[in-house]
């Protein structure tokens, strides 16, 4: 009978490989560096910003990249017309084993609640399915743990973002690691400002 040694490292690159084997295929995308946006150029570009919670979310390929389509529902309406339910479109995501990575792309997790600047995915007025102005930089996710009240925070999926030479304040200087009642009282007090009346939050 033939014996076989069996070293602790020979175990580790089996199990190593059984790893690589199983696990989904995951491709980068280009990686992006972005301009920061600032807050007036993110009020200007919304049809709408409103605090939503997501329900469910697919992927789907799309002239040979993949794209998230996340069903949220409006939790509240802070500027805009927008209530109810949409479709929230997204760069990157799975299909199957397969998944891309999008830096800078809004990203939405399952029961977790973000502030979003959203326009309509295409340019139409009539259009239901919405895009998430400048991606990760129009969405702030909403934090409660060990805060008196819900804060927004910067989303993970920011990616490389440039030094800014705006003398315009940034969406993050006034957004990020506020209470969600101050954000939605700047947001509406702008959005009356670049928005023609009746199109403010009520």
């Amino acid at each position: 009978m033939r014996r076989f040694s069996v070293t602790a490292g020979s175990v580790a690159g089996i199990v190593l490989g059984a790893l690589v084997l199983a696990w989904p295929r995951i491709r980068d995308a280009d990686a992006s560096v972005s301009i920061p946006v600032t807050f007036e150029d993110l009020v200007q570009r919304a049809s709408a910003a409103v605090v939503v919670t997501p329900l469910e979310q697919y992927g789907v390929w799309e002239d040979g990249r993949i794209a998230t389509y996340t069903h949220v529902r409006v939790e509240r309406r802070v500027a805009g017309r927008l209530t109810g339910e949409v479709w929230v479109r997204s760069e990157g995501g799975s299909v199957g084993n397969i998944g891309q990575l999008v830096e800078g792309e809004a990203a939405f997790a399952m029961g977790k609640a973000s502030l979003v600047f959203l326009h309509p995915h295409g340019g139409s007025a009539s259009a239901t399915t919405f895009g998430v102005v400048e991606g990760a930089q129009g969405q702030f996710p909403i934090v409660t743990l060990g805060r008196a009240s819900p804060r927004l925070v910067a989303s993970p999926s920011l990616g490389g973002i440039l030094p800014s030479s705006s003398t315009q304040p940034l969406a993050r200087d006034i957004l990020v690691d506020v209470s969600l009642e101050e954000a939605a009282t700047a947001i509406a007090a702008a959005w009356s400002h670049w928005h023609s009346a009746g199109q403010g939050a009520r």
